[in-house]
């Protein structure tokens, strides 16, 4: 429990969201291992210590409670404001819209209907392999047949089925899917009507499947595996596998236990790997170009690496170390690989953020603190439904750059940098 508290004391401290696991956490400790009055000091010690530590130094370095004041409201204005809530009503399903919803459900049909057809054909040939029928056929596989069958699965696998399931919206139905085997659950839970019918391991499971649903909640009604399914999935997943595989022939008794578990885990496990080939070979196919520096190296896309390779040359022959550079819409990364300065506050200037800081609030502090160079870039907002800085957004701050610097060199390739100096 000791661990448990501060590695989510760490969690919390990179990301606030993950304080709502202090709900499972809270759960654990109420119902499975109940801690003791003198541990709980040290408990809520191992909650905090990280929080406070970076808190402190942020403290230390000048933070003030004016300014923790403002960046309260700064998020409340940016939670609220209008290309905030386009963006998660177009892009990450923390919106509920009536788009999302058909998109659910045709996704479900079409996962379930490329799932049930070959654990169908596979469930009757692990029967007759692992002898379910023999009262029937009067024959029986010996071991070493058996094995030898299970082994050729795969070459007569029907593939294209579950090729069909590793789409970026296969699984955006699955937070549903969650709340409704949760829901599943409870009701089990609460129609026994002695505790000592009531087994932990239902317990412990209804504690998951919550922690399944919290762990969505960022993106509830359609999960992308492109924005932020990767890391809301695992415990979603984790949820749906186990009622699928344990609970499952608990409601449907002509299923044999043993071989609709072999089956689920065959096509779990070919799934698996087709998703794990899909991404490795997106990545190994599309993101080949190393952009180098004495940081490391990071991996792009051809024409996204071969504009930064020579804007980090440039970087470093042209520019002074103790100069600073502002790139738009965004790119801190090349203050990062380069050692070079940005704006300490207005380093991110997409439109959702010019929203919420205010164009003129930006303007005025560029007259104050201007950078010695600006970069602008063509990296297109379409996401939320903008295109291009200077074109669609930002015209105010595009017009004081041009008043006040003087364009210094162009990379004009497929992803296009175009460098201002300071007059």
């Amino acid at each position: 429990i000791l661990i448990s508290l501060f590695c989510m004391g760490i969690s919390i401290a990179s990301k606030i969201d993950f304080a709502a696991f202090l709900l499972i956490l809270f759960a654990i400790t109420t119902y499975f291992k109940p801690l003791s009055k003198k541990y709980i000091p040290i408990s809520i010690l191992s909650l905090l210590i990280v929080p406070v530590i970076s808190w402190s130094i942020l403290i230390f370095q000048g933070l003030t409670i004016p300014e923790i004041i403002n960046y309260i409201q700064l998020m409340h204005k940016y939670l609220t404001s209008n290309l905030f809530i386009y963006f998660h009503k177009t892009s990450t399903g923390l919106f509920f819209t009536k788009s999302f919803f058909i998109q659910n459900i045709t996704s479900f049909i079409r996962t379930f209907s490329n799932f049930i057809l070959p654990a169908g054909i596979l469930y009757i040939f692990l029967s007759v392999v692992f002898n379910k029928f023999s009262h029937v056929i009067r024959f029986r596989f010996p071991k070493l047949v058996q094995i030898a069958l299970i082994i050729a699965i795969p070459i007569f696998f029907p593939f294209k089925f579950i090729i069909g399931n590793t789409q970026d919206s296969s699984l955006s139905w699955l937070s549903f899917s969650t709340t409704i085997i949760l829901a599943i659950l409870l009701f089990d839970y609460f129609k026994v009507k002695t505790k000592s019918e009531r087994s932990l391991k239902d317990i412990i499971f209804i504690v998951i499947a919550s922690a399944g649903i919290i762990g969505t909640c960022r993106s509830y009604f359609y999960i992308s595996l492109y924005t932020f399914g990767t890391f809301l999935l695992p415990l979603a997943v984790l949820t749906n596998v186990v009622f699928l595989i344990d609970y499952l022939p608990k409601y449907f008794k002509f299923l044999d236990k043993q071989v609709w578990k072999s089956t689920c885990l065959v096509i779990l496990i070919l799934t698996g790997l087709i998703f794990f080939i899909k991404f490795q070979y997106a990545a190994r196919h599309d993101f080949t170009y190393p952009v180098k520096s004495h940081r490391g190296t990071i991996y792009t896309t051809k024409e996204i690496g071969f504009t930064l390779d020579k804007l980090i040359t440039y970087v470093k022959e042209t520019i002074p170390a103790k100069s600073s550079f502002l790139m738009i819409p965004e790119g801190p990364m090349i203050n990062f690989l380069t050692d070079r300065a940005s704006d300490d506050v207005y380093y991110n200037l997409t439109p959702n953020f010019i929203e919420v800081f205010g164009e003129d609030n930006i303007i005025e502090n560029l007259k104050k603190n201007p950078p010695d160079y600006i970069m602008i870039n063509n990296r297109h907002a379409m996401e939320i439904g903008i295109s291009f800085f200077g074109e669609e957004f930002g015209f105010g701050i595009h017009n004081f750059i041009l008043q006040n610097y003087r364009l210094e060199k162009n990379f004009d390739y497929d992803f296009k940098i175009k460098v201002y100096k300071r007059l």
